[in-house]
């Protein structure tokens, strides 16, 4: 079954770790990295396959879900019609992040009763989340 899970890395500009979704859909391919850089007012989203451990900053991953494999399109329209916020100032990747997978799960694309998506945004929020 396809995972989910968000690739942490060292900051490279600024005082925030930077945050992308990652998403295994298991059939021996890269991942798929969705993560926003920049910054303030230039943020931009980027799709790129990849293994998040390959690049230089990668500091760890958090499992956050699974999901049916009848949901990708689901799943990546969401993704799509998410929103780059360039006008709060305070609006970074890790919020990008937690807006997707909040979206995600009110959309049933991540199961109401899915523990690891529990454990692992309870996780990122608490212990990861923020300026460093």
């Amino acid at each position: 079954m396809p995972t989910l899970y968000i690739a942490m890395y060292e900051a490279g500009m600024g005082n925030y770790e930077h945050w992308a979704l990652c998403l295994d859909d298991g059939d021996g391919d890269a991942p798929t990295i969705f993560e926003v850089s920049g910054e303030h007012g230039t943020f931009a989203k980027s799709a790129v396959q990849d293994e998040p451990d390959s690049r230089l900053r990668h500091k760890r991953n958090i499992g956050v879900g699974e999901v049916n494999e009848r949901d990708i399109p689901e799943l990546l329209k969401v993704i799509d019609n998410t929103k780059v916020d360039n006008e709060t100032t305070e609006w970074n990747c890790q919020d990008y992040v937690i807006e997707l997978l909040e979206t995600l799960y009110e959309e049933c694309i991540i199961d109401e009763d899915d523990k690891e998506y529990k454990r692992g945004m309870k996780k990122a929020k608490d212990k990861y989340f923020g300026p460093l």
